[in-house]
């Protein structure tokens, strides 16, 4: 189970990151792995909060 404030503070960080990279058009490899990331930790989030069967 994740804590209400580990996912808060996970929020607070995709924001943070969403609002940086939006000011930089360019397409990194390193943002790539960064964004894949990100898809991971809200994957995970989603598993975690989802009610179990």
């Amino acid at each position: 189970m994740v804590h209400f404030l580990m996912a808060e503070a996970l929020v607070h960080d995709r924001e943070r990151e969403l609002r940086r990279t939006a000011a930089r058009p360019r397409t990194t490899l390193a943002a790539r792995r960064r964004r894949f990331g990100w898809k991971l930790v809200d994957v995970g989030l989603r598993l975690a909060l989802s009610p179990q069967r």
